[in-house]
C-alpha cells in the first residue's frame, strides 16, 4: 500500500495552491462568484495540456493539474479526509481542473459522509459540468461501491437514477454491484427490479476506460481501489484484457495474496493463464507468507492447463514449492512431466536435491541422484557441489571425495566452492593427508584457485590451532602459490601473536572469496 503523506507533505501541497483565505468546507459554498466588475463566468479549460485561445489567461499553472489531483487522491485514501476536504475548496477556487482519478476518489469518500442526497447530486452536476473530462461512469461506479460497502444498498439504488439523469451514466458494473447487495440480503424482488433497469437502463462498460483508470490507479500506488474494480468486473465477468489481469496479480500479491489467486483463477476460467512473472511475484508472496497450502492450490490450478505452459512454468513451480519446504508436491510435478514426455531439465533436479538436502532427507536425495542418471540428464557443476556440500555438512569425507572423483572422470571441472568444502569436511575429520590432496588438485587445475583453496586450508587448521601443520603445508609447496606464506611468516618472523595469524588468514580468505 503507499504510504501515507506526512503532515507536512499534506500543508506544504495546500500552501501552494492557498493564495486566499480559508474557504468553507462544505461543497456547495466553494465555487467561486462572479466577479462585481463582470457578470461573465470564466470558461473551463477542457484541456491542461492545451490552451485553445492564447490570450485567454490560465487561472492555474499547466502543471499545478496532474499532481493536485495526484494528491487529492492519495488524501482521499486515507483515513483523515480534512485535508482532502480543503485541497479540493482550494482546487475550486482557483479552478484547477478535476479529473477522474482525484475527484472519483474524493468523491466517493465524501459520499460516505454525506446524508442530503439531493444536494450531494447538485454538487456533483456543478461539477461535472466545469469538467467535462471527468468519466461519469467510473465516477458513478466509486460511488455507488463506496455505499454498498458501508451497507447503504437502499441510498445507492435510488442514487442510481440521479446519478444518470444527471449525465454520469451508471454502467452494468454500478447496477450489478447494487442488485447482489440485494441479493445477498435476500431481498429478492428488489434484486430482480434492478436488474431489469439494468437491461432497460443502463450502459455497457466501456473497456478501455476502465482498462486505462486501473493503470492510473496501480501507477499512482492505488491498490486497492485497483483490486476492488478489477474484483468488480470480474464478479460480473465483464471483459478485461490479460495483461490488466496480469498487473493486479502482480502488484496485488504484495499485500492481498487471496485477491491475487482468485484473480488468477479467474484467467484459468476464460482459458487463459497469468504471466510467469506474474505468477513468480504471487509464488514469492505467498512463501513469504508461508501460506504453503495456497502455493499448492494455485500451482495445480495453473499446471492442469499443461497444454498453455512452458518450460518456465515448471521453473517457477518446482523452485518456489522447494523453497517452501514442499519437496513430495515438487518431485509430482517432475514425475508428471516424465509421464507427458516433457523433458526435465537438470534447473528442476537441483532444485529438488537442494531442498532434499536442506531438509537432511539425504537418501531420497541419493535416490533422485540414480534417477537423474537412469533418465539421461547429466548433473552439472551444481548439483555436484550441492551433493558435496551435504557430505561436508555430515562429515562423510569418504563419500564426499568419492563423488569429486567421479566428477572429475565425467569432465566436470569444481570450483572454489567444491574445494572449500572438500577442505571442510577434511578438516573436520583431522585428515590433513586428505586436505593437502585437495589442495594439490587445485593447485594443478588453477594456480589462482589453488592460491584460494591454499588460504581456506591455513584458515582452517588456524582456527583449529594446527599452527605447525600451516607452516607444514606452506612450506612443502610450489613457489607459484606462496601468495600466503610471505604474509603469515612475516607476521610470525616480527614476534606476533597467533591471533593475529588466524585473523590475518581469515582476512585473506574472506577477501579471495568475494573476489573470487
Amino acid at each position: 500500500m503507499a504510504p501515507r503523506p506526512s503532515p507536512a507533505t499534506i500543508s506544504a501541497a495546500v500552501r501552494r495552491l492557498s493564495s486566499a483565505s480559508s474557504l468553507s468546507s462544505h461543497l456547495h459554498h466553494t465555487r467561486p462568484s462572479p466577479s462585481k466588475s463582470s457578470s461573465h463566468q470564466p470558461e473551463p479549460i477542457s484541456s491542461p495540456h492545451s490552451n485553445p485561445n492564447p490570450n485567454l489567461h490560465l487561472p492555474y499553472s499547466r502543471s499545478s493539474y496532474v499532481p493536485s489531483n495526484s494528491v487529492l487522491a492519495s488524501l482521499s485514501s486515507n483515513p483523515s479526509i480534512f485535508h482532502a476536504h480543503k485541497l479540493f475548496d482550494e482546487m475550486l477556487h482557483r479552478n484547477i481542473p478535476l479529473n477522474t482519478l482525484g475527484f472519483g476518489l474524493y468523491i466517493s469518500k465524501r459520499a460516505k459522509q454525506e446524508r442530503d442526497m439531493s444536494r450531494f447530486l447538485q454538487t456533483l452536476d456543478e461539477i461535472k459540468k466545469r469538467n467535462q473530462s471527468i468519466n461519469g461512469s467510473i465516477v458513478a461506479f466509486l460511488i455507488i461501491n463506496s455505499l454498498c460497502k458501508l451497507g447503504r444498498k437502499d441510498e445507492a439504488w435510488k442514487l442510481l437514477e440521479g446519478l444518470r439523469n444527471i449525465d454520469f451514466k451508471p454502467d452494468f458494473i454500478s447496477y450489478r454491484i447494487v442488485s447482489e447487495e440485494f441479493r445477498l440480503a435476500n431481498q429478492f424482488e428488489e434484486e430482480r427490479k434492478i436488474l431489469k433497469q439494468k437491461r432497460k437502463l443502463s450502459v455497457a462498460p466501456r473497456e478501455r476506460d476502465y482498462k486505462e483508470f486501473i493503470y492510473l490507479l496501480i501507477n499512482e500506488k492505488r491498490f486497492k481501489e485497483a483490486k476492488e474494480i478489477g474484483e468488480a468486473i470480474i464478479d460480473g465477468n465483464f471483459p478485461i484484457e490479460e495483461n490488466l489481469l496480469n498487473a493486479l496479480i502482480g502488484f496485488i500479491s504484495d499485500f492481498d495474496f487471496v485477491s491475487a489467486m482468485n484473480f488468477c483463477k479467474y484467467m484459468v476460467k476464460i482459458g487463459k493463464i497469468p504471466s510467469v512473472k506474474s505468477l513468480s511475484n504471487l509464488c514469492r508472496n505467498l512463501c513469504k507468507e508461508d501460506k504453503l497450502d495456497e502455493l499448492c492450490e494455485i500451482l495445480g490450478v495453473i499446471l492442469e492447463k499443461n497444454h498453455l505452459i512452458n518450460v518456465y512454468y515448471y521453473r517457477v513451480s518446482v523452485s518456489f514449492l522447494c523453497k517452501g519446504g514442499k519437496v513430495r508436491e515438487a518431485y509430482k510435478i517432475i514425475k508428471n512431466m516424465r509421464r507427458e514426455k516433457i523433458e526435465v531439465e537438470i534447473f528442476l533436479y537441483n532444485c529438488l536435491m537442494r531442498a532434499l538436502c536442506k531438509n537432511d532427507l539425504l537418501r531420497p536425495a541419493k535416490k533422485l541422484w540414480d534417477e537423474m542418471f537412469i533418465n539421461g540428464c547429466k548433473p552439472n557443476l551444481q548439483t555436484y557441489n550441492i551433493m558435496i556440500k551435504k557430505f561436508s555438512e555430515n562429515k562423510e569425507g569418504k563419500e564426499a571425495k568419492g563423488l569429486f572423483v567421479k566428477m572429475l572422470e565425467k569432465g566436470v571441472f569444481p570450483d572454489n566452492y567444491t574445494y572449500l568444502f572438500l577442505i571442510e569436511v577434511f578438516c573436520r575429520e583431522n585428515n590433513l593427508n586428505e586436505a593437502i590432496w585437495a589442495l594439490n588438485n587445485a593447485i594443478e587445475q588453477d594456480i589462482k584457485l589453488g592460491n584460494v583453496v591454499l588460504n581456506y586450508l591455513v584458515f582452517s587448521l588456524c582456527k583449529e590451532g594446527k599452527f605447525e601443520e600451516v607452516f607444514g603445508v606452506i612450506s612443502g609447496i610450489d613457489s607459484n602459490t606462496k601468495s600466503l606464506e610471505s604474509h603469515c611468516s612475516a607476521i610470525w618472523n616480527r614476534g606476533g601473536r597467533v591471533e593475529e595469524v588466524v585473523y590475518s588468514s581469515r582476512t585473506m580468505v574472506e577477501e579471495n572469496r568475494i573476489n573470487g
